[in-house]
């Protein structure tokens, strides 16, 4: 008999291994910054486009856990939060994680790289 997750378990699983290697990179907890295409911090006043977000674990800028590239669509995890995510769940089923991070953080990822 073959066992078939669904879409939802596999996106739950990654949320609980997300939180044993980092608790805080969750929308609750993360510090998120959004940078624009000089690499300055965003400011919607002074105008420009937002480049990337980056998401750490306090506002000081201790542990990145994830940039997000906007116009790319590129979520670049972590090196090790993307080994472990790779090693639990294989190469073919990394899809996961960009579902849970786009649910996650509102965000349209379409390819995931560290």
């Amino acid at each position: 008999m073959k066992y078939i997750i669904s879409e939802n378990r596999m996106t739950d699983l990654v949320e609980k291994l997300v939180h044993t290697v980092y608790p805080k990179f969750n929308k609750n907890d993360a510090e998120v910054l959004k940078w624009n295409d000089a690499g300055v911090l965003y400011n919607p006043v002074n105008g420009g486009k937002g480049a990337y977000y980056e998401y750490f674990d306090d506002e000081k800028g201790g542990i990145l856990f994830a940039r997000y590239w906007i116009w790319e669509f590129e979520l670049q995890l972590n090196p090790e939060l993307f080994n472990a995510l790779e090693n639990y769940f294989g190469e073919d089923n990394v899809g996961y994680v960009l579902d849970w991070f786009n649910k996650e953080f509102n965000m349209d990822a379409t390819s995931v790289t560290y």
